[in-house]
């Protein structure tokens, strides 16, 4: 077992972002002001949050599509907090290969870089896109599923899957990519789906603009991904293109919380 994961965590869930409260409160003054309204004057919370709901001039498009990036970067930086407080991993995968794995009080994100290999899971593909977890003690199998909104309909848009340690002979506890073809294979990820899932499956739906599309997902006990003892975050990132802007602030968000978390410590 990989020395990262060699402290249990204590468990726990994601601290979210909900109406009424200040993060919330700011998301809407920001919609105001980028939509050139007034909040103490013409428009209230509820124009607002119909703004946000069904945007309709262009102004209104673009200050929408600005409170989605940074309603992300918030729900980034509250989850990050949670794991960070409780000595739990922050798991980030995209779809070109490239991964870490955070803990605090652990220095800089420890890397872990996909590799196209065969998939022992059910209906496996002889060649998909593979992380290796480092280790982490009774990882559960199975699959998650993640949707795309197209309109009124969502299609399947991702799967990332769970095989634990021995899923295989010698093969290590991963985490495997597989992302649809639609748009042509241009991510590593873009070798289509298995032919068969496992039992025990989980559902998202992705969220943000295009560009900055993702789902930060926690498992709890039974459900894929769960490892035994911790509360795990996996930030899966579909569309790893954000806004510079964006990059920045989950970077500052994440730098400042193990500054922070280490200070604590001394």
């Amino acid at each position: 077992m990989d020395l990262s994961w060699g402290a249990a965590g204590t468990g726990g869930g994601i601290s979210g972002i909900g109406r009424g409260n200040s993060s919330h409160n700011a998301l809407i003054g920001l919609a105001a002001r980028e939509a050139g309204h007034n909040q103490e004057g013409t428009a209230t919370k509820r124009t607002l949050l119909a703004i946000v709901r069904s945007p309709h001039t262009p102004q209104e498009e673009e200050a929408v599509h600005k409170l989605r990036v940074h309603w992300i970067v918030l729900a980034f930086a509250a989850t990050a907090l949670t794991a960070m407080a409780q000595n739990n991993p922050l798991i980030t995968l995209n779809e070109h290969g490239q991964g870490t794995l955070l803990f605090p009080g652990g220095g800089s994100p420890i890397t872990t870089t996909g590799v196209l290999t065969a998939d022992p899971g059910p209906g496996g593909l002889p060649s998909a896109l593979t992380y290796n977890l480092l280790g982490p003690p009774g990882l559960v199998a199975g699959d998650l599923l993640i949707f795309e909104s197209l309109g009124v309909s969502a299609v399947l848009s991702d799967i990332v899957r769970f095989n634990p340690a021995g899923t295989a002979p010698g093969y290590p506890a991963s985490a495997v990519f597989y992302s649809d073809m639609d748009d042509g294979a241009d991510a590593t990820a873009d070798t289509g789906f298995p032919t068969a899932l496992y039992a025990n499956t989980s559902t998202m739906l992705e969220v943000g603009p295009e560009g900055a599309n993702g789902v930060l997902y926690t498992p709890t006990a039974g459900q894929p991904g769960f490892v035994s003892g911790f509360s795990v975050t996996y930030n899966i990132v579909s569309d790893d293109t954000p806004e510079p802007a964006s990059i920045g602030l989950v970077g500052l968000a994440v730098a400042g919380l193990v500054e922070a978390y280490r200070r604590r410590r001394v």
